[in-house]
């Protein structure tokens, strides 16, 4: 169980986990790969998949939470009543293959930057899902 399912409260549901890539797995490997002959290739392997393994980015009906980390812990989290403004950013080839990242500010201060992820659309939907969810709840 993750840091997302531990933390829920006895009314949140989680709307959506969003995942990364296969091209950043697939850019891990071939590091790999080609400068696995050199430490440097397994380095950067072991950096990039330990950092997909412990990255936890979740929508649910009360926040959207980030949380990284492994030995150490770092999560930001905002509420979706404070959802001012979701940006997406998708390049031509993340357009094409599906993949972009996510800026989403809160009213105040509070900002969130989603590393890229598989499908931010459905992710920016699933943000919009569970701010009118909210406004159902009252």
């Amino acid at each position: 169980m993750g840091y997302v399912e531990q933390t829920l409260s006895s009314d949140e549901v989680v709307v959506l986990k969003a995942r990364f890539h296969f091209f950043q797995h697939l850019a891990s490997w071939l590091a790999l790969i080609v400068l696995g002959i050199v430490i440097v290739g397994i380095i950067i392997f072991l950096r990039r998949e330990i950092r997909f393994a412990t990255t936890e980015i979740a929508a649910t009906n009360h926040r959207i939470v980030l949380k990284t980390g492994w030995l150490t812990r770092r999560t930001e989290e905002l509420p979706v009543q404070a959802v001012e403004e979701v940006s997406l950013f998708q390049g031509f080839f993340g357009k094409l293959f599906g993949f972009g990242w996510l800026r989403i500010t809160g009213t105040g201060e509070g900002c969130i930057d989603l590393p890229t992820i598989a499908a931010p659309m459905k992710f920016r939907a699933a943000i919009e899902e569970a701010r009118s969810w909210k406004r159902k709840d009252g």
